[in-house]
């Protein structure tokens, strides 16, 4: 199986026409059809339904199509690789959230010709990539209690967690919140909102909040009106409606001088969560990843 065969099956089905897919792929017709039915030929089973209207796939080639798409897609992925090469790139993973992505607007700011490859997820997702070498770094928070069982799940997979400082559990909220004007919330308050979660995994905040004694409140009592791993459907939903994120408080005057969104504090101090980033062990960062992680302990020592 060629890189050839899969472009030209693509491409054919994308159009539904051999002839429309040669003129694409500055080739003629022929070439088309004698290098798809080499691939059927490969494969023992046809990918086309051909009638005069043009070509549909059939179900085998429907599932050809999906791994092909993605072979095709990595393998582009693969010939930029050297076009990056003296460019310098940061490779970020780290949970959904509107401070570090003002944190890496202010650090393109400063390195307008920076790379970035920035991916979100749950915690064990920030692990998987810091591991397998797919991030250099992520940028995490996890509760000071559960931060042993997370140091030595961390040296399973060679990767060390470094700590930034200890910061309160807080509320987010938007303008339309109606406690986007107090200065704190009380515990038994947090039943009274409507959050915005995360994709639930064992260090994940909805997780520890079912097995940390929160005293006024049940977790079950906190409702839930989304689920989700989008950063811009979390900014959307706290600009532009009353829901709430439960979250790590970051101060720094330069944000919160403009931004609409406010972290509230929780009354008795909430849960003390460890900030910081995972790296793999004795890895070195690149000048661009400390300069991020310079610009995350500013805002997490304040």
């Amino acid at each position: 199986m060629e890189l050839k065969q899969l472009q030209f099956f693509k491409t054919a089905s994308d159009c539904g026409s051999l002839t429309k897919a040669a003129a694409l792929l500055y080739t003629s017709q022929p070439n088309v059809s004698k290098t798809i039915s080499s691939l059927e030929k490969e494969l023992g089973t046809p990918l086309f339904r051909r009638s005069a209207k043009g070509l549909s796939l059939t179900p085998y080639g429907r599932q050809v199509y999906q791994y092909a798409e993605v072979i095709l897609k990595n393998a582009s992925f693969i010939s930029n690789i050297n076009r990056d090469h003296n460019q310098e790139v940061l490779y970020l993973s780290s949970y959904p959230g509107h401070v570090i992505s003002m944190v890496l607007a202010d650090l393109y700011r400063t390195f307008p010709d920076m790379r970035l490859q920035y991916r979100q997820g749950t915690v064990e997702e920030i692990v998987f990539h810091v591991a397998r070498g797919i991030s250099e770094l992520g940028v995490l928070h996890v509760a000071h209690k559960q931060l042993s069982l997370f140091r030595h799940i961390l040296s399973q997979n060679g990767v060390e967690f470094i700590s930034l400082g200890v910061k309160p559990a807080c509320v987010y909220v938007g303008p339309y919140n109606p406690f986007h004007d107090r200065s704190s919330i009380k515990l038994e308050e947090l039943s009274q909102l409507r959050f915005i979660t995360g994709l639930t995994d064992y260090f994940s905040m909805e997780h520890r909040l079912e097995r940390i004694d929160l005293g006024a409140i049940q977790a079950d009592q906190m409702v839930s009106i989304a689920q989700s791993n989008s950063d811009y459907l979390l900014t959307e939903l706290l600009l532009h409606t009353e829901a709430a994120d439960l979250g790590i408080s970051l101060h720094h005057p330069h944000y919160h001088s403009y931004d609409p969104i406010r972290d509230i504090p929780i009354e008795g101090g909430g849960i003390p969560l460890n900030i910081g980033y995972i790296v793999q062990r004795k890895h070195v960062l690149t000048d661009l990843a400390e300069a991020f992680v310079r610009h995350l302990a500013e805002i997490t020592n304040l």
